[in-house]
């Protein structure tokens, strides 16, 4: 972007002129940005097809009234995201001890929505479920802000030299979308708690 560009933007943003930088206090341009943010966060959604265009749209509807002196103008913004892509698994059938038909998943690495097992005081075994994706909400940025909420998905598996040392590891699965809904976040509470002051 050139300096005359820049110039130009910066202008039509403080005029009183009605423009897309500049209507409703630039939320137009904010509703867009979280838009994008979702899409980006979508394309490095490991569970999505890669290949699958996306697309995030701002819409302006104008209703003016009959002499044509006002109108009304609803802003929003939409986005097309890819949908999650089939998942397919290789598991090994065998028999336990008491004879019943169990399966066992040949990756070693799953996710944490299939039930899995674990051991319950010495002897007994039992099983639970929990799903996927996990909804956290870490401390990560100032405590006067709201934390942003994380989605992070469970997995369990098998590791080390032989393969033989179980694990359970959680990964941040929202592509860096936490870090845009920071950023908003901080943008908010400053505009708030210290008017007056350019916000970027």
């Amino acid at each position: 972007m050139n300096e005359r560009y820049e110039k130009f933007l910066l202008e039509k943003a403080r005029g009183d002129a009605l423009s897309v930088l500049n209507i409703r206090g630039g939320s137009a341009i904010e509703l867009l940005d979280l838009e994008i943010a979702k899409v980006l966060a979508n394309i490095k959604d490991p569970n999505t097809d890669g290949k699958t265009k996306r697309s995030c749209t701002l819409t302006l509807s104008f209703g003016p009234n009959e002499e044509g002196t006002i109108s009304e103008i609803d802003i929003s913004v939409k986005s097309a995201l890819a949908g999650p892509q089939k998942q397919k698994v290789t598991a090994r059938l065998t028999l336990d001890k008491d004879g019943n038909a169990v399966a066992e998943e040949l990756n070693r690495q799953r996710k944490m929505d299939e039930r899995v097992s674990y051991r319950s005081g010495i002897t007994v075994m039992d099983s639970m479920k929990i799903g996927s994706p996990i909804m956290l909400k870490p401390f990560s940025i100032f405590l006067d802000v709201d934390q942003p909420e994380v989605a992070t998905v469970c997995r369990v598996g098998k590791g080390g030299p032989e393969g033989k040392v179980p694990y359970v590891k959680l990964t941040v699965a929202d592509g860096g979308l936490w870090k845009l809904t920071a950023q908003a976040s901080i943008k908010a509470w400053l505009k708030e708690y210290c008017p007056g002051v350019p916000v970027i």
